[in-house]
């Protein structure tokens, strides 16, 4: 499979990989409806409603807000059953992703979720992207995005699991509130 990506022109790898983080993300809200009543859930973007829409009877709240509230200290409010800021965090220096990451995992419920994904495999999709974007995208193997964490108290996570889509240029990582 990776060769197969990797033959691909970067236009179809960058849907690709948008594709694999939806479905990453549509599985996980699927999740957190079954184990919380009415989960609140903090997602950039419109994955709440797509999820609502694939999947008729799904109740989900949006809690709401931006990421310029987290980032100026208006968080969502806790009891979050999930954050989601995956493809944004993946634009971000790392000093403001830590903030961000930091502020999200405080407003999340126990056994809430905190997903993150990052670039890690193939160049010519982040060149692509830098090449048609006015922003670039910051590649963070598997450990880069660990070090994301380095201000959530570890007292505070219950699980971590990493794994990566099927063509190796993503890495997802969930982290479970204790």
């Amino acid at each position: 499979m990776i060769q197969k990506v990797a033959s691909l022109s970067p236009p179809v790898l960058v849907q690709q990989t948008r594709t694999a983080v939806l479905a990453w993300v549509l599985h996980e809200l699927r999740e957190v409806a079954r184990h919380f009543q009415s989960p609140r859930v903090f997602a950039i973007g419109d994955v709440v409603s797509i999820a609502q829409r694939r999947n008729p009877g799904l109740t989900l709240v949006n809690a709401g807000g931006t990421l310029a509230d987290v980032m100026h200290g208006m968080v969502p409010p806790r009891g979050l059953a999930l954050a989601y800021v995956a493809d944004v965090v993946a634009y971000l220096n790392d000093d403001l992703a830590r903030r961000v990451v930091r502020a999200l995992f405080g407003c999340l419920a126990p056994g809430g979720r905190l997903l993150l994904a990052s670039y890690c495999g193939l160049v010519t999709d982040l060149e692509y992207e830098a090449a048609c974007a006015d922003w670039s995208v910051v590649a963070r193997d598997p450990a880069k995005v660990m070090e994301l964490l380095s201000r959530v108290p570890q007292e505070e996570i219950a699980r971590i699991d990493r794994f990566h889509d099927s063509s190796g240029s993503l890495s997802f990582i969930r982290i479970v509130r204790r």
